[in-house]
C-alpha cells in the first residue's frame, strides 16, 4: 500500500529506551490505518542500536538507517526524506512525543478535507523548567518557526526544490522552515494540540542566549543561504523586503545576544551584504518603526532591546 505519511526521527546518542518514548506515542495512535504510515529512525553517526528491542511496537512499519558519520540533524532528516516515500512528511525529535492518541488522526482528517494541502501545522505543548528543578507544560500554540508539529507534502518540497543543506548544522531547521513559510501560499492550521516538545538541558534550542551569542555568525549564514535559495527562483517579489527584514533581525539579535566572536559575525554579514547589494536600497524609516515595536512588545523575543543604534548598525553593514 502507498504510504500517506512518513515519520522521520533523527537521533544521536539515544538508546532503545529513549526512542521508545516517541515510538510508543506513535504506536498507540487510534483511528488511523497503520498500513499508510512508516517510521524512519535515522542514527546520525551514534552508537548502533538493537532494533529487535523495538519489535514491541507492532503497529509500526519501522525502518532503521545508520549513518557512518555525524552529519547533523538537518542532513539526517534529509536522509530520511530521501529514503522514504510517504505522501506527507512529519519530523519528530527523539526527545519528543505525540500529545494524545488521536494526534495523527487530526492530520489525516485535515488532508481528507483538503487533498491539496501543502503544509499542515498544529498546536503543541512545550516543557519548560520552573526554576525549582521541575518541569511544567505550557500550551505554546502554533510555532511557525518549528519543523515539528506539522506535515509537509513531499510533492510540494519537490516542486520548490527545497532540501536541508550540509552547510548548516545549527539553524538548519530555521533555514528550512523559513523558506517553507515564505514560499507556501496557504498553510493549513489544525486546531489540536498534537505534539509535546520536551525540555532537554543539553539541547541547543534550550541553551538559549549562550548559543545565540556563540553562533551569531551561523545565524547570519543561514540567512545568506535563504537569500541564495530565494534569489535562484525566477519570481520572488519580496526579496528586497526580505533583505531588510534580515538586517533588522540581525540588529535585534546583535543587541540581545552579543556575538562571542564579533569578527566572524561581521565577516559573514558583510559577505551577505556584498552578495546581495543589488537588493539593498538603504535605510528607511519603517525599519526604525518596526524595531521600536519589537522592543515594546512585552511578550516578544526582543522586548526591552535598545533600538537607538539601528541606523549606526545599518551604516556599518553598508561599509
Amino acid at each position: 500500500m502507498k504510504k500517506k505519511l512518513s515519520i522521520i526521527i533523527p537521533f544521536y546518542g539515544q538508546n532503545e529506551s529513549d526512542l521508545a518514548i516517541p515510538l510508543r506515542s506513535i504506536n498507540n495512535q487510534v483511528s488511523v490505518d497503520f498500513a499508510k504510515i512508516d517510521v524512519h529512525l535515522v542514527n546520525d553517526g551514534g552508537k548502533p542500536i538493537n532494533t529487535d528491542n523495538l519489535a514491541i511496537f507492532a503497529n509500526l512499519d519501522l525502518h532503521y538507517h545508520e549513518l557512518h558519520e555525524n552529519v547533523g540533524p538537518g542532513m539526517a532528516r534529509q536522509y530520511g526524506i530521501d529514503h522514504s516515500a510517504g505522501e506527507y512528511l512529519m519530523f519528530v525529535d527523539a526527545d519528543d512525543y505525540l500529545n494524545h492518541s488521536a494526534a495523527l488522526s487530526s492530520f489525516f482528517s485535515a488532508t481528507e478535507s483538503d487533498e491539496n494541502a501543502q503544509v499542515l501545522r498544529s498546536k503543541f505543548i512545550e516543557q519548560v523548567p520552573n526554576g525549582n528543578g521541575d518541569l511544567i507544560e505550557i500550551i505554546a500554540g502554533y510555532d511557525r518557526n518549528a519543523v515539528y508539529a506539522c506535515w509537509i507534502a513531499r510533492k510540494w518540497l519537490n516542486k520548490i526544490k527545497l532540501r536541508f543543506i550540509s552547510e548548516l548544522r545549527i539553524y538548519e531547521d530555521s533555514y528550512f522552515i523559513d523558506l517553507i513559510n515564505n514560499l507556501t501560499p496557504g498553510i493549513k492550521s489544525i486546531d489540536d494540540i498534537t505534539y509535546v516538545y520536551v525540555f532537554h538541558e543539553k539541547s541547543l534550542s534550550h541553551v538559549g542566549k549562550s548559543v545565540s551569542s556563540e553562533f551569531a555568525d551561523t545565524w547570519v549564514l543561514s540567512k545568506y543561504y535563504e537569500l541564495k535559495f530565494l534569489s535562484s527562483r525566477k519570481s520572488v517579489p519580496f526579496l528586497k523586503d526580505y533583505l531588510a527584514a534580515v538586517l533588522l533581525q540581525a540588529y535585534l539579535r546583535y543587541e540581545k545576544f552579543p556575538p562571542v566572536d564579533e569578527e566572524k559575525f561581521w565577516s559573514v554579514l558583510w559577505k551577505l551584504m556584498k552578495k546581495y547589494a543589488y537588493l539593498w536600497e538603504g535605510f528607511f524609516a519603517e525599519m526604525q518603526l518596526v524595531a521600536n515595536q519589537e522592543s515594546q512588545m512585552k511578550n516578544g523575543e526582543f522586548y526591552g532591546v535598545d533600538t537607538s543604534n539601528l541606523r549606526k548598525f545599518i551604516k556599518k553593514c553598508e561599509r
